[in-house]
């Protein structure tokens, strides 16, 4: 049998086996790999001097800034550095033109002339801290920060395309934009009360027999169309979400808040333009749901595992202020429930129980009609609440209230 010997290679997850040897010179062991022979590729440091110019492109480094060319581009191994030395006039560009881009720590902390960093839509891979300049400008970006070191991640509040997080401890030292998706997979992720931006985004979909840790501290969380959870308590195929959320908000703007994972927020303030529906397919108990937009709020039916925390698949929202129409399907036990709209319709699921231990509130601004209604005409929705309600302009039907006399 031919042994094998090449080089300049970068394996991770590969179980080579057979009589022949596997030998891989100047490459990079990235992790979980057997029967595999490295001569380890020396970390550098290397210098863009190429002005414009790809990526793949060995006579655009240096090792040095402003040195001579190295021959060969960067790996996963080597720190990057953009510096006053690498771009010479404005609006210079550094494209990723290969399918394979990886390296350490990279840094465009000194540039000058306001150079932009295109990706092609290639995806880069980040085994380090990520640090960029407030003067360059981001394009086609795929950013993967992988591996498992302690890193820092600085934007200077650039608007990034898209983040995904893959073992390492992220530490945000600024605000983060991203305009398509924030993907939280594994590792740890803390915000340091900076606020994010997920883009369209936010996905904390757990990597099987992983854990996922994300401290928010006192950030702002921003979502435009859609979040999603998923852990091991939504199926074997997920590993273990940790989400350290109580003193952040979620301003959740889009249209689907699917949390398969049931984690609890304590603040979520929907503020959608749009008038499409705000569905709450999966959700944990909720401190407070605040409507300041537009749209229908829609509280859907639970998959609560085992019966959730409180039984009966029955979910708490402890503050509700709704200013539009709503339909409310599961069951939901309310502290305090607002509904708030000038002629909008409430629609209460007839199989289900809702309950309002403290305040209960339906009233408008205006003298348009607002109905509460069963979603299923002729069986009754049960609703129950230990205070009376009065109020005006309104159309009931198949609405079962029962007030509730709590003894002192």
């Amino acid at each position: 049998m031919q042994s094998l010997t090449s080089n300049y290679l970068d394996i991770q997850d590969i179980n080579y086996t057979g009589t022949a040897s596997f030998t891989a010179n100047n490459s990079i062991n990235n992790g979980n790999n057997s029967g595999i022979t490295f001569g380890a590729s020396t970390s550098r440091n290397l210098y863009w001097i190429g002005e414009t110019g790809n990526w793949s492109d060995g006579s655009q480094w240096s090792l040095s800034s402003g040195g001579s060319a190295v021959g060969c581009p960067p790996t996963s191994a080597d720190n990057l550095y953009f510096d006053q030395n690498s771009f010479s006039a404005s609006d210079q560009v550094v494209t990723i033109d290969i399918d394979n881009a990886a390296c350490k720590n990279i840094s465009w902390s000194g540039v000058t002339n306001n150079p932009k960093f295109d990706y092609n839509y290639k995806q880069l891979k980040v085994y380090g801290s990520f640090l960029l300049n407030e003067n360059m400008i981001m394009y086609r970006d795929n950013t993967n920060i992988i591996g498992t070191a302690s890193v820092t991640f600085d934007s200077k509040g650039k608007q990034l395309q898209s983040l995904r997080i893959n073992g390492p401890s992220v530490s945000l030292s600024s605000p983060l934009i991203v305009t398509s998706y924030l993907s939280c997979n594994s590792g740890v992720f803390t915000t340091n009360n900076h606020d994010v931006n997920t883009g369209n985004y936010f996905y904390t979909n757990v990597t099987q027999n992983a854990t996922m840790t994300i401290n928010l501290g006192t950030s702002s969380i921003t979502t435009d169309y859609q979040h999603q959870a998923r852990d091991n308590s939504s199926g074997s195929n997920y590993g273990s979400l940790i989400m350290n959320n109580s003193q952040a908000t979620y301003l959740f703007n889009g249209r689907y808040f699917r949390s398969y994972a049931e984690i609890p927020w304590e603040r979520i303030i929907t503020n959608r333009s749009g008038s499409d529906d705000i569905s709450f397919g999966d959700y944990g108990d909720i401190g407070s749901l605040i409507q300041k937009g537009n749209g229908k709020i829609r509280l859907q039916q639970t998959s609560r595992n085992n019966g959730g925390p409180h039984g009966n698949n029955l979910s708490k929202i402890g503050y509700a202020e709704i200013k539009n129409s709503a339909d409310f399907t599961g069951n939901v036990s309310f502290t305090t429930l607002k509904l708030q709209g000038n002629g909008a319709i409430y629609t209460f699921g007839s199989n289900y129980s809702y309950s309002v231990s403290e305040t209960f509130e339906l009233g408008q601004s205006g003298c348009a009609i607002t109905t509460l209604k069963s979603n299923s005409p002729g069986t009754a929705a049960n609703i129950s609440s230990v205070q009376s309600l009065t109020s005006n302009y309104l159309d009931i039907q198949d609405i079962n209230l029962s007030l509730i006399h709590i003894s002192e």
